[in-house]
């Protein structure tokens, strides 16, 4: 018998249970702070309805722009434009799927004016 997670009902039961935020509510400038396991992102949005992000920090050494895919409990099953708790988030890089480790909290920053990460990121 697969764990309930692994099923794509048991999947979308688990997911909902979890404090998380969806990317597409939020709009461009709001900065995210994300916590795994491993590492810890800030995240700026740039596009919501296209999930890109400003992502510094974890594998990202300097500021690269990379979509957010969702959230996953690490198989193929994601929920697209998530971050969720105890989930991974997998960011699109190109062709190139990456996946974190769990997440432990995200916590919404205040908004963030573009140009002054536009300027850092130069």
């Amino acid at each position: 018998m697969l764990p309930s997670c692994r099923t794509l009902d048991g999947f979308a039961r688990k997911s909902n249970e979890r404090d998380g935020i969806a990317l597409q509510t939020l709009d461009a400038g709001v900065a995210l702070t994300v916590k795994t396991r491993r590492s810890s992102y800030r995240l700026v949005v740039l596009d919501s309805a296209r999930q890109l992000v400003l992502a510094e920090g974890g594998i990202f050494l300097e500021p690269t722009v990379v979509r957010v895919s969702g959230a996953t409990f690490g198989g193929s099953t994601l929920k697209v434009g998530w971050i969720l708790v105890g989930l991974r988030v997998e960011f699109g890089l190109g062709a190139r799927q990456i996946t974190s480790s769990p997440v432990q909290s995200v916590v919404i920053e205040s908004p963030t004016p573009l140009g002054a990460h536009e300027e850092r990121a130069a």
